[in-house]
């Protein structure tokens, strides 16, 4: 919880106002967790009161490329690979900003989970691989991110995205959740499958019929 930081530091101060290493600590910390305040209020009204967006054609192979270009820094100082499989000439039709902020939030999630598996799993010593693919059938065109992350028991697949339900330290809970509403307000179905230890897959799915 931020705000029970930011109290502590604050019922501090009086008796550690000469200490610079607390100092040190207060001018560190205490603007950090009011971020995470700032966003996590930002975020809730974000799921509260969503956004009516402007819908357009969206390209999904370049979506796609410029999200990976977000993610590049992650992926250059880890043992991470990241694959695309792209069907020619994919499009949905949706929010384009909204789409974006969704294929950003699982992806990098995705990169997360497998840095704490690389962390903690001594005996991996290869690459891992974050796999995004896009193709459609005669109903749907589907968006997928595969990564070989930590995973997700069915317990916490049923509560991810869920508002504050998180794993991390210092997450706030609303990154899937908000993520789960922009794909349903563009018509769209979150899918979720994944194996503990091993990997995560995530599946959007779009009626082709909704494309404009």
């Amino acid at each position: 919880n931020p705000l029970m930081s930011i109290k502590t530091f604050a019922q501090l101060i009086q008796t550690k106002k000469n200490s610079e290493s607390f100092l040190d600590s207060f001018s560190k910390y205490v603007p950090q967790e009011a971020e995470r305040v700032n966003r996590l209020i930002s975020s809730l009204i974000d799921y509260t009161r969503p956004q009516k967006g402007c819908k357009e054609l969206v390209n999904i192979q370049e979506l796609v490329t410029s999200c990976a270009f977000l993610a590049e820094p992650i992926v250059a100082s880890s043992p991470i690979v990241m694959e695309e499989e792209i069907q020619d000439g994919l499009s949905i039709f949706a929010d384009r900003n909204q789409l974006k902020q969704v294929l950003i939030n699982i992806m990098l999630n995705g990169l997360q989970s497998m840095q704490h598996r690389l962390e903690e799993d001594a005996s991996l010593t290869g690459v891992l691989t974050m796999r995004i693919r896009a193709f459609e059938d005669s109903d749907y065109t589907y968006l997928q991110i595969v990564d070989e992350g930590t995973g997700m028991s069915p317990e916490i697949i049923k509560k991810a995205t869920e508002p504050f339900f998180t794993t991390k330290a210092k997450g706030t809970g609303m990154g899937l959740a908000l993520t789960k509403q922009y794909v349903q307000e563009n018509g769209g179905e979150l899918l979720i499958s994944s194996e503990v230890g091993r990997s995560t897959k995530i599946t959007l799915r779009f009626r082709r019929q909704e494309h404009g």
